[in-house]
């Protein structure tokens, strides 16, 4: 009897021996698969993160080639019906224009070709030879660059920078929390949460 109790717990074993074998070969193999998903995961991001910046550098590209006849244009923030007040959109006129409220109070050409005026409201406008002209607000924080190629790059005094690209007509707006929201000229808007000051 004690024989047959014996030999009946050694098969005993036996079978659970088996079904933990089984039961392990199975983890195993999900914990591979996981593994392997994760690899393939990580690749996706790195392909998605490689297509992102290749189409950023494709649209600074196309505006930084164009080529503007006019050395001045002026930049306007109008409204969109579609865009909320922080998502503005950027046009170029065809070229600058003073209201009467921006009477030039002075003037000075320097030696490089450069010339400074100051307006009576306080505005700072520097041109330069190559038609870029650069317009610092009389609050010193708000200031517009507007290149020879129509480019338009506006600094707002809580740092957000908003950059109209007028060959591609897009604007680029980069928020100092690290939003950045690309708005084409089909009303289309594209965002790209990029946030470094926010705990994951």
């Amino acid at each position: 009897a004690l024989k047959q109790q014996i030999a009946e717990l050694q098969e005993d074993l036996k079978r659970k021996e088996a079904k933990w074998s089984t039961t392990h070969r199975r983890l195993k193999d999900q914990i591979d698969a996981l593994v392997n998903e994760n690899m393939e995961l990580k690749e996706e991001v790195k392909i998605m993160e490689r297509f992102r910046l290749e189409a950023w550098k494709k649209v600074e590209a196309v505006g930084s080639k164009k080529k503007v006849e006019n050395s001045g244009v002026t930049l306007k923030r109008t409204e969109s019906a579609d865009t909320s007040p922080d998502e503005a959109l950027v046009s170029v006129p065809s070229g600058p224009a003073h209201t009467d409220s921006e009477e030039i109070q002075s003037e000075i050409a320097y030696p490089d070709g450069r010339v400074e005026k100051v307006l009576k409201n306080g505005c700072h406008l520097i041109f330069l030879p190559n038609g870029t002209w650069k317009k610092v607000g009389s609050d010193g924080k708000t200031v517009t660059i507007t290149f020879f190629n129509g480019d338009v790059k506006q600094i707002m005094p809580d740092q957000t920078v908003i950059y109209y690209y007028a060959d591609a007509k897009t604007t680029h707006t980069t928020y100092p929390d690290g939003l950045e929201v690309l708005q084409f000229s089909n009303g289309q808007i594209g965002k790209e949460i990029i946030q470094p000051n926010q705990p994951p």
